[in-house]
């Protein structure tokens, strides 16, 4: 009802080397070397920057080392990243994949974790269903398996799981909502939450 859009934009903000330089990768069909020494100029560049810019492109480096390792040699195709919408019982979800790839004629739909604690299962099942539930209400020819969230720092790749249980857990907790909609309070302002 009241999202706070800081956290999202501020992880592609801080993540945006490595995003930039990925996708230059699977578009310019660059070589593996190719994406290991972009990842070492990032890991060079931070020199008379502060030590949290460096930790960030530290970060951004060995997000495109772990990522190397996960899609190396193979033939992608990046697509347009799509802005997607799912709706239950009036309430909207935004979603919006990281990357929108084909490969061997089938697109895939892509969350990637470059950092951080790791997400509850419960976490990565819900996201993983949305994302193919607005793929296929786009239009999208997707199976389970092309809904993909990557947590590349523990190398672990899920789909969605087999069963329509966390796609009901999704519609129930939305239905939730909506019953509650009204009684949702704005967010206090941090000027008056100070006073």
């Amino acid at each position: 009802k009241y999202p706070a859009s800081e956290e999202p934009f501020a992880m592609r903000m801080y993540y945006r080397e490595a995003t930039d330089r990925l996708k230059a990768y699977m578009k310019g069909e660059h070589s593996n070397e190719w994406l290991r020494e972009q990842a070492a100029a990032l890991a060079g560049s931070g020199q008379g920057q502060s030590a949290a810019a460096v930790r960030r492109l530290q970060q951004n480096a060995d997000a495109i080392l772990l990522y190397e390792r996960q899609f190396a040699g193979k033939n992608w195709e990046v697509l347009d990243v799509p802005r997607m919408r799912l709706t239950f019982h009036a309430v909207a979800i935004s979603v919006v994949p990281d990357l929108h790839l084909r490969h061997l004629d089938r697109a895939k739909l892509i969350k990637l974790q470059f950092g951080g604690a790791r997400l509850p299962q419960q976490s990565i099942n819900v996201m993983t269903q949305c994302l193919l539930q607005a793929g296929l209400a786009q239009g999208l020819d997707l199976s389970p398996a092309c809904a993909i969230y990557i947590d590349l720092p523990r190398d672990a790749v899920h789909s969605v799981r087999a069963g329509k249980k966390t796609l009901r857990d999704i519609i129930a907790a939305c239905e939730t909502i909506s019953l509650i909609w009204d009684s949702i309070p704005p967010p206090r302002s941090r000027r008056s939450a100070a006073a």
